[in-house]
């Protein structure tokens, strides 16, 4: 927080203004402080439209701050428009399994097996994808309401 007012300070100087800016937006991240952040790298997108580092930034706070369509729709658009970035896919991949859309995170999944095969995330894809593709038993669910 108290590097906020200090960036916030910096952000008064032209030459530091947009620099100042972007650290305030990774502090809210740091925080957690989701909507703050959002706003922050949502101006800063703005600005720069095509820069997938941010828009990659806006789709992770989305995702963190629970929005995860947004977020999906953001890990898709950065996909199909830098397809041989394993990590757009990844993320992708991660915010469909985190929204529970387990047969579209399989499509991908299949996605990233034929175009990244060395990737060290396929088989933790595989499992938490078999898992919510798996049928609850009665039993299985009573246990997990239990829990």
């Amino acid at each position: 927080k108290k590097a906020i007012e200090y960036y916030e300070l910096a952000k008064r100087d032209k030459k530091f203004e947009e620099s100042a800016f972007y650290q305030i937006g990774v502090c809210y991240v740091m925080q957690k402080e989701w909507d703050s952040a959002e706003a922050v790298f949502n101006e800063i997108l703005k600005k720069d439209p095509e820069n997938s580092t941010i828009k990659s930034s806006v789709a992770y706070i989305k995702a963190n701050a629970g929005k995860f369509q947004e977020a999906i729709d953001l890990y898709r658009e950065l996909y199909e428009q830098y397809p041989n970035d394993s990590s757009y896919l990844i993320n992708y991949i991660n915010i469909l399994i985190a929204d529970k859309r387990f047969e579209l995170a399989s499509i991908k999944l299949n996605d990233l097996k034929e175009q990244f095969p060395d990737s060290n995330q396929i088989t933790s894809f595989e499992e938490k994808i078999a898992d919510g593709l798996e049928p609850q038993t009665e039993e299985t669910s009573e246990k997990d309401e239990s829990l």
